[in-house]
């Protein structure tokens, strides 16, 4: 994760953790509200079908990463991710991420 939050920084991109479902309702409704039109977010795939039809509903442009690795779901062990206690370590696809990140600009004055 590490290196995907210094990529994200480095392109002066806004980080997110969701911690739940309200919180990315609450994340829709403040992207929606500042005239946001994509995002970059990774997740795993259980929870983006768990709660497929709110990524829909936000009518935000996405491009989902799927997270490999032990998730909430697959361990049976959603209350812990719902109340933070997870602690399951996630593997994202870093070579994937970074070749995503070669398409997005640096803000003015910024370079690789």
């Amino acid at each position: 994760m590490g290196a995907v939050y210094e990529m994200a920084h480095d392109h002066n991109l806004p980080i997110t953790s969701i911690s739940n479902y309200e919180h990315l309702i609450s994340v829709f409704e403040d992207m929606s509200d500042s005239n946001e039109t994509a995002y970059l977010g990774m997740c795993c795939s259980n929870f983006l079908i768990k709660i497929e039809r709110a990524f829909r509903d936000s009518d935000i442009a996405a491009l989902l990463v799927d997270v490999a690795g032990a998730n909430c779901y697959d361990l049976g062990q959603e209350h812990l991710a719902y109340a933070g206690k997870f602690t399951a370590e996630a593997k994202l696809p870093l070579a994937t991420v970074k070749k995503l990140m070669r398409h997005v600009p640096f803000p003015p004055g910024m370079s690789d």
